[in-house]
């Protein structure tokens, strides 16, 4: 009798160090699930580009998300930074949603500075899962 239920742990044992590693690192679907979802700042990017015609500069927000996001982007464009009499500055800004997978570019252009010279300072972007 003694010498079966030594057989029996024995067994038992070699069992859990066997297989109990296999266990121990399986996830459940919830965990699986917890661990696709990414942040917002995971999937959401920014990107700057001088214009070509060098009238501005191109801001783009692309959203690789599974949701569908609210973003904003917002500047300040000064006129002639140079000159203490002819300098000018003028807050803009751009709100818009985004789908799943899309992007946008927004123009932030400088012909109101005419053939003054320009910058572009204080340019922010945001963007938040848009509410239903």
């Amino acid at each position: 009798m003694r010498s079966l239920l030594v057989r029996s742990f024995a067994t038992l044992a070699l069992l859990a160090v066997v297989a109990g590693p296999a266990f121990a690192g399986k996830k459940t679907t919830k965990d699986a699930k917890a661990s696709k979802k990414r942040s917002l700042a995971e999937c959401t990017s920014f990107g700057q580009q001088d214009r070509e015609a060098e009238d501005g500069v191109d801001l783009a927000v692309t959203n690789s998300c599974s949701v569908p996001v609210t973003c904003s982007v917002s500047w300040t464009l000064t006129c002639a930074p140079e000159s203490k009499k002819r300098r000018s500055s003028k807050a803009d800004s751009h709100v818009f949603s985004l789908d799943s997978a899309a992007a946008l570019t927004v123009s932030a252009t400088t012909e109101r500075c005419g053939d003054a010279g320009w910058a572009l300072t204080d340019i922010q972007w945001s963007c938040a899962p848009k509410a239903d």
